[in-house]
């Protein structure tokens, strides 16, 4: 289930907020494999290693606290994909708080 989330270091490093729609590694494999099939005819018979190595980097990234999302900012207000996010750089948010971020145009918070 996709979760909320906000970056406890981006207003201090970046300038500027930036918040996440985090995925499940379950989720986050469901859109790697998908993104994949588009390469499914021109690998041809390597595919199946390739996808294989694929999913099994995404496993790694959740093994390592970081996961997979698409992050929102004044920069990137229709978002951006996020392939190695680190779970100790988040404070979770729940949807409404989201959601609010999003209709002031990505501004903080605190806004």
């Amino acid at each position: 289930m996709t979760t909320y989330a906000e970056s406890k270091f981006a207003p201090d490093d970046y300038g500027f907020p930036i918040f996440y729609e985090v995925l499940s590694l379950d989720e986050a494999l469901a859109d790697e494999a998908n993104a994949c099939e588009d390469d499914r005819e021109a690998m041809g018979n390597a595919f199946d290693g390739y996808i294989a190595g694929q999913l099994r980097r995404v496993r790694d990234i959740y093994k390592t606290d970081h996961v997979w999302g698409t992050a929102y900012s004044v920069r990137a207000p229709e978002g951006e994909s996020g392939t190695s996010i680190a779970l100790a750089e988040l404070k979770p948010l729940s949807k409404e708080h989201f959601d609010a971020a999003r209709k002031r145009g990505w501004l903080g918070t605190d806004a």
